[in-house]
């Protein structure tokens, strides 16, 4: 493969989709043609990353796959924080099935501005546009959007309004500056301060730049776009160390690692780069917002560890935490250490560690990296057709069952995960076995599940209630009237779906499901009150 430049890339440091993009890995060819079973978010990585294969066929494969990806798929996606900036753009660019698409591309929090201004210009609908001037800090850290709106010919007059009133007012800017650029100032005077012929220290100019990038008219605030975007590199640094222009820095460090996500830089441009932003990080005065981005994006572990020695910034902003779980390059161990600085960290850890670190692990829990073959492409769990495999484990000796059953239980949770989701119906049924939420969730998520499987999860006492509302919430198993009943007669369903189902329950089941002394009392009383009334009817 040619070297393309992510940026930070869930490639560059999961060793399950490293080791399957390589050069000489056997399975290429499967997974370009979407045959592999790794979870949707890795899977459009991996197929954005073989458009730039130098192999053909590879390109041919992936560019088809990336075609016809269902767009549920790609809502899914786009649902997860780790979704690749590069991904969402290839895809805005080239879809134009589903209504709920764009929206999730133009605010997913890592979507770029120039794919969020793409979307606005060439994808957007009133109600989109709407939606988008909902989010008042999209556009207050990017001007051009506010311009963009405004401009737009779907755009009606009270949405105008909305996004002007956006615009920060003149009043905002320091009273030493206001004299540089007086409130009605004409067009040549706002346009000498873009073009730097005034007088003014590096951090008064950057910010007086940012306000004027807000300028209603367009000539003002292109100028003013075009001169951030061009700012000598001495002018960058100066200001990243002033205790003011937090909004204006905070563009400029967004806008400077969305380019370096794009564009392949000279050793001398990463070293400003890296000199810029670690400057940045030294000044109090910079958002916490602004950390927070930088944390999630970087691919300089340099910058992790120096956010990671601002306690006191951390212990303040929980998003910066949050940030820094996303990731991947961030080391654990440094993570276990800045759980104790605030009472909110340990959850924040709970809901990564449960939710997103099984999707896109990088190692099993003891430490060795995936062989992505030894489960993905491995015959031994490869499905087979529905009827074969019923028949074949109902014939499988116990002996051969237990010895599969034991090397599946030394598996890593890693291996088991990914089993959970590709294997087949001997396989799914030992691991339906093992008490594990997040095994439970991957079997749910296994296409090949029955129905018949599913009944049996939801029929379980000891599964979590959240597999339970997984189950209630997928009307493709809750149209089966064995699902339903199966929910309501689960102790452990949530009322409120129980009372749901109890409703579509037929007379003799009414009259079981209303003698159950396990279930929540209210379910219960309700199917014996439905069961009367039928009973009533039929006389």
């Amino acid at each position: 493969m040619s070297e393309i430049y992510f940026g930070f890339s869930i490639a560059q440091t999961n060793p399950i989709l490293h080791k399957a993009l390589a050069p000489d890995a056997p399975n290429r060819k499967q997974l370009a043609q979407g045959v592999a079973d790794i979870h949707p978010v890795l899977l459009c990585e991996a197929l954005y990353a073989f458009l730039f294969d130098t192999d053909s066929t590879i390109i041919a494969h992936a560019t088809r796959m990336l075609k016809e990806l269902p767009d549920d798929t790609l809502e899914e996606v786009f649902g997860f924080p780790y979704a690749i900036p590069q991904v969402m753009d290839y895809i805005a660019r080239g879809r134009f099935k589903s209504p709920t698409l764009m929206p999730r591309i133009a605010l997913h929090p890592r979507a770029h501005d120039v794919t969020v201004q793409y979307v606005v210009e060439n994808r957007a609908d009133l109600s989109l546009l709407s939606e988008i001037a909902d989010h008042a800090h999209l556009l207050r850290r990017n001007p051009a959007l506010i311009r963009i709106i405004r401009e737009h010919p779907l755009a009606n007059e009270p949405l105008r309004k909305k996004v002007n009133a956006l615009m920060p007012p003149w009043e905002a800017l320091p009273a030493e500056l206001r004299r540089h650029l007086p409130e009605d100032a004409p067009i040549n005077v706002r346009l000498s301060i873009v073009q730097g012929l005034l007088p003014l220290e590096p951090d008064a100019f950057v910010h007086l730049l940012f306000h004027l990038f807000f300028d209603p008219e367009r000539v003002v605030s292109t100028a003013a776009q075009d001169a951030l975007r061009d700012l000598p590199h001495e002018t960058l640094i100066a200001a990243a160390t002033s205790g003011r222009a937090a909004a204006a820095l905070d563009h400029l460090a967004r806008k400077h690692l969305e380019r370096s996500q794009w564009e392949k830089a000279s050793p001398q441009q990463k070293e400003r780069s890296i000199a810029f932003l670690s400057h940045l990080l030294d000044n109090e005065h910079v958002l916490d917002e602004t950390v927070a981005f930088i944390a999630r994006e970087t691919d300089r572990i340099e910058l992790l560890e120096k956010i990671m020695g601002n306690e006191e910034r951390l212990r303040r902003a929980p998003e910066i935490f949050h940030a820094l779980r996303m990731n991947y390059l961030t080391p654990p161990e440094r993570l276990a250490t800045i759980v104790a600085l605030n009472p909110a960290f340990p959850e924040i850890e709970r809901y990564y560690r449960e939710t997103w670190a099984p999707i896109l692990p990088k190692m099993s829990e003891t430490g060795e990296t995936l062989d992505f073959e030894e489960v993905a492409f491995d015959p031994e769990f490869i499905e087979e057709d529905p009827e074969s495999s019923k028949k074949r484990l109902q014939e499988i000796s116990s002996e051969k069952k237990q010895t599969l059953t034991m090397r599946i239980y030394k598996m890593s949770n890693l291996k088991k995960q990914i089993l959970a989701r590709r294997g087949n119906r001997i396989v799914r049924e030992i691991i339906m076995q093992m008490q594990n939420t997040i095994l439970h969730e991957c079997l749910l998520s296994n296409p090949r599940i029955t129905v018949e499987e599913v009944g049996k999860i939801a029929a379980d006492r000891l599964v979590a209630d959240e597999i339970i509302r997984q189950i209630a919430n997928n009307r493709e198993w809750t149209k089966h009237y064995n699902i339903r009943l199966t929910l309501v007669l689960n102790p452990k369903t949530p009322v409120t779906i129980s009372l749901k189902y109890v409703n579509q329950l037929m007379e003799q089941d009414l009259a079981k499901v209303g003698k159950n002394k396990n279930i929540p009392a209210v379910v219960s009383a309700t199917a014996m009150k439905l069961w009367k009334q039928k009973k009533r009817l039929r006389r």
